[in-house]
């Protein structure tokens, strides 16, 4: 039995690709699933496909060193599940 597992990533488009193959049809067998740890997100099924989107949690202090308010975070993510058969 042959399992190979190929990893793409681009920097352009932000993007990490994991392909996975086994020598005789049908022995892929797993469960796979999108989770955060971040509060704010979103799951959604479309498809053949689960969609995780969210919203970096803030940072967990209300002051700085120099007790001033740390900013929200602005920074998001998405991330994308697809089946492949």
């Amino acid at each position: 039995m042959l399992f190979t597992r190929k990893v793409f990533t681009s920097k352009p488009d932000q993007a990490l690709l994991v392909h996975l193959e086994a020598s005789k049809k049908g022995n892929l067998n797993f469960t796979v699933g999108l989770d955060s740890p971040h509060f704010r997100y979103d799951l959604a099924v479309n498809g053949d496909k689960i969609i995780l989107k969210g919203k970096a949690n803030d940072y967990g202090q209300v002051l700085d060193r120099a007790n001033e308010p740390y900013p929200q975070s602005k920074i998001t993510f998405e991330a994308r599940l697809k089946n492949n058969k």
